[in-house]
């Protein structure tokens, strides 16, 4: 299935400011059943430079920079994209010892993992929600994981929230509601609670009405495995449906767009997403 995907954003300022530079995030990524056959971004005003970047966590993205002051900026990318479902559950765990959890990583995976292992918050309500879950699950790794999944979607209500960063995992425990990037956060913390590596996704979610959505999932390491999916929001691995566009330790890193500006304006923000089937 070849995917068009145009993704608009836009930002207007009641004033003129200078743009500090800002980052991209707006590459598909290519894993395993997603095939990227053509990407393009148009930047207006023209930045002073464009440069193409692979990020700390291994994730493509671009860096602009501007020299004159601007009254808006408007970024658009436009990618086709070819994905293939897929049995998400498809994998053998090695070494035996990750089939259950606590989880506990080869040394050499271990230093390379740390900061997806790191709790976001140390919350004993957090903590113990994700014991009792693990205890539910006898502590098999991919069970917790696929009853976690399902616990937040079925408990929690989902809720449209444009902007602002995502609520730390003990708010959004406590307001039993949340948007995708709430939700992810908080089976992240789960995740990382019961030593499992977990790293925030922003990408896209293409859903039964085969429309579209800007979206936030997990993906979790385990062993023999590597990374992958699950969408707490949705309830389910992630089996071909969703598009990755870049992942990190923390979700303020994987904003569409990063990045700040001098002067005293007021800043509102745009945005569209299309979809359409790519004809050969």
């Amino acid at each position: 299935m070849a995917l068009k995907i145009t993704h608009e954003i836009q930002y207007f300022y009641d004033q003129a400011v200078f743009l500090e530079p800002h980052i991209l995030n707006l590459m598909p990524h290519p894993v395993q059943n997603q095939q990227v056959l053509s990407y393009e971004c148009i930047i207006d005003p023209g930045p002073e430079g464009v440069t193409y970047n692979e990020n700390a966590s291994g994730f493509s993205n671009q860096l602009i920079w501007f020299e004159t002051t601007v009254r808006k900026l408007y970024v658009e990318s436009i990618m086709v994209v070819e994905l293939e479902e897929y049995n998400p559950f498809s994998f053998f765990i090695h070494p035996i010892s990750g089939v259950d959890i606590p989880m506990t990583y080869v040394k050499e995976e271990a230093l390379l993992l740390r900061p997806y292992c790191q709790p976001m918050t140390q919350e004993w309500a957090v903590k113990a929600k994700a014991e009792e879950l693990a205890k539910k699950a006898g502590f098999h790794t991919v069970s917790f994981l696929t009853h976690t999944s399902n616990w937040i979607h079925d408990h929690f209500q989902y809720e449209i929230r444009d902007e602002g960063d995502a609520y730390t995992s003990d708010e959004t425990l406590k307001k039993e509601k949340g948007s995708c990037r709430d939700l992810a956060v908080l089976f992240m913390d789960f995740c990382r609670h019961m030593g499992l590596a977990a790293r925030f996704v922003s990408g896209y979610y293409v859903n039964e009405k085969e429309s579209l959505e800007l979206h936030a999932w997990v993906d979790v390491y385990i062993p023999g495995a590597g990374w992958r999916g699950f969408d707490p929001t949705h309830g389910v691995g992630c089996f071909g449906k969703h598009i990755t566009l870049t992942a990190a330790h923390d979700s303020v890193l994987c904003a569409p767009i990063l990045g700040t500006f001098r002067g005293e304006a007021k800043a509102t923000m745009k945005t569209n997403l299309t979809l359409a089937h790519q004809v050969d």
